[in-house]
């Protein structure tokens, strides 16, 4: 009977029941943390609100954003089948389980229940390692250091909020947000160019490889500065300004402009130059400039946020044999997440009497736009294949 239950088409591919859940996460998460702000409810437990938010933001809806993502991606290179069925069952009861432990402890529980969210990263690891490493895709075997990357993070946060080891927790969650940052800037410098050259038919739209090097090693030196300097340590903001630099210089043969009638292209597109923004005004915060927040905020609401929606809003048409055509309702949500991202950088800037009202705001576009995915989406993430195929 179980057997049966997992031949379902939600249990076809990883990218199916991870963008249900990290999409429904993410709803969930903003709507906690806002209506915690406002004063409507609390909880016994010894984290703090912002604690939780940070910490299932990354690995919580990014870290199942990427898995599904990773685990869909990785079929593709090394054309094999992908995780699928039960084993792809055992993968998503880990991160339940993660998403358990941190409720428990938020009740009140000890901290300790946090570690069951550390079976989850080991275990997308372990499901793509073997076969990234016999079709020998060197190029995307990098994927599994910055898994790694984003798990050491997890392990120090955890050993500091458990009270096990303390010094170290901060560093480990934005180790594992910087992580994200990467991945979000790889996938996308290879996508974006080869998507929009497919769609447009122009070879003059193209990857520039020097570039594409020099943007990922600044970023890379930007992450591990951030590591072991601090966030806020001036060589982290110079790190953070050739990030910046390279990655929008990295755009340059994109002709992005030419996206702007075609939605599902410069959601990325414009999610990408998000990233950029946010190394700017992380650089700026480094010297007191603007407020740290800012660019925390740039990042993940209107880069990873933009990006993850484009992305799954994508992959979920193009591997269920659809059209890669969004509705109307989509370009709406894809709206609604971009204004978030600039009404929670802008924040920072209002009078204090209209911050958290901001803040509110900006919630409540996320969250919509989740919602609009989930709409739509849950149809064709539970069903079959429009082409008839399997997967």
């Amino acid at each position: 009977m179980i057997s049966n239950w997992f031949k379902a088409s939600v249990w076809k591919m990883g990218f199916r029941p991870f963008f249900l859940l990290g999409s429904l996460h993410a709803v969930m998460l903003v709507l906690y943390w806002v209506g915690g702000l406002q004063g409507y409810w609390t909880f016994p437990g010894t984290l703090n609100m912002v604690t939780v938010h940070m910490h299932e933001m990354v690995f919580g809806f990014a870290a199942a954003i990427i898995a599904g993502f990773l685990l869909t991606a990785s079929s593709n290179w090394t054309r094999t089948r992908g995780l699928h069925g039960e084993s792809l069952g055992v993968l998503v009861v880990f991160w339940i389980l993660g998403r358990a432990g941190v409720l428990l402890a938020l009740l009140g529980f000890h901290p300790m229940w946090l570690w069951l969210d550390i079976l989850f990263l080991p275990g997308v690891i372990i499901a793509i390692a073997p076969s990234l490493w016999r079709a020998r895709k060197w190029n995307n075997i990098s994927v599994l250091f910055w898994l790694s990357s984003m798990l050491l993070g997890h392990i120090l946060f955890l050993l500091e909020t458990s009270w096990l080891y303390t010094g170290w927790g901060r560093r480990g969650l934005f180790l594992g947000l910087n992580s994200v940052v990467f991945f979000i800037l790889l996938i996308g410098g290879r996508i974006l160019p080869f998507f929009t050259k497919n769609y447009f038919k122009d070879p003059e739209i193209k990857k520039w490889p020097e570039v594409d090097l020099l943007a990922l090693a600044c970023t890379t030196a930007f992450v591990f500065s951030a590591f072991v300097l601090g966030e806020l340590h001036t060589v982290t903001g110079i790190a953070a300004s050739l990030a910046g630099l390279s990655n929008l210089l990295r755009m340059r043969h994109w002709h992005s402009w030419r996206t702007r009638k075609t939605p599902i292209l410069w959601v990325l597109h414009l999610s990408y130059l998000w990233m950029v923004v946010a190394f700017f005004l992380h650089a700026s915060a480094t010297q007191g400039w603007v407020s740290w927040s800012a660019a925390l905020h740039a990042y993940t609401v209107g880069g990873i946020g933009g990006f993850v929606l484009g992305m799954i809003s994508r992959v979920s048409l193009g591997h269920s044999g659809r059209p890669l055509q969004v509705s109307k309702l989509m370009v709406v949500a894809y709206i609604l997440m971009l204004s978030a991202g600039f009404l929670r950088v802008l924040a920072r800037l209002l009078p204090p009497a209209w911050y958290h009202h901001a803040i509110a705001l900006s919630g409540a576009g996320w969250a919509l736009a989740f919602m609009i995915f989930l709409w739509i989406y849950t149809p064709i993430l539970i069903s079959p294949r429009a082409d008839g195929k399997d997967g």
